[in-house]
């Protein structure tokens, strides 16, 4: 593992021995369910990667947008995850796509190193929730890292762009909420007032779920 501090960052490109830490590209949404994706801002922008703490522990992060996102990796080894676990997570129909990114890690430069980086997958803030609400957890360790993730964002982008869904919990799919948070994860107050959307919902020809229905 590599070090993340005054890294640049850009959009995915085929890999070189020159290129930055993080490369990025979009993952695609799941085949098998439509979403109705939030839109994100325009042009995303990189900025440098960082090392944040959590309980003493170093969890990288990239902003994009002045959003943190974080590294997976380290999200699973903090709940106690296994990676495989984590990966299927992420990357099942119930995760939402917009709230993860795929990166590429290059290795420092070693003329005796050959082997191309693999891919790590980052989450947004937002991300982080859907994680711990996925997991088959109590909810100690996952309201933790949940809440977080959400004060972490909240410190270093203070003032997001309205609606970015990296930040805000939104509509799982067409008219369905996501499950009922946690008390301390931080996302209630945000899952409450999507109840106000349903009207809208409605007349787009959707049906929502009944709450109890999606808490569970």
């Amino acid at each position: 593992m590599t070090s993340t501090d005054a890294l640049q960052v850009k959009q995915a490109v085929p890999y070189k021995r020159s290129t930055p830490l993080f490369a990025w590209e979009r993952t695609a949404p799941p085949p098998k369910r439509q979403e109705v994706e939030p839109q994100a801002p325009i042009d995303p922008v990189y900025g440098d990667g960082m090392a944040l703490d959590y309980k003493g522990r170093s969890i990288r992060a990239i902003p994009v947008n002045g959003v943190p996102w974080f590294a997976l990796p380290e999200l699973a080894e903090a709940l106690s995850l296994p990676q495989g676990e984590a990966d299927k997570l992420v990357h099942s129909p119930d995760f939402p796509a917009h709230a993860r990114l795929v990166c590429y890690e290059s290795p420092e430069p070693d003329p005796e190193v050959t082997t191309e980086p693999g891919p790590v997958t980052m989450l947004s803030p937002v991300g982080v929730w859907w994680l711990t609400a996925l997991m088959d957890d109590e909810g100690s360790s996952g309201q933790a890292l949940a809440a977080w993730a959400k004060r972490e964002a909240a410190r270093l982008c203070p003032e997001p762009a309205p609606g970015d869904p990296a930040v805000f919990l939104r509509l799982a799919r067409a008219g369905v909420r996501p499950p009922y948070p946690w008390k301390y994860s931080g996302r209630r107050a945000e899952w409450i007032e999507l109840r106000w959307s349903d009207t809208g919902n409605l007349a787009r020809g959707w049906t929502p779920t009944a709450p109890k229905e999606t808490s569970q």
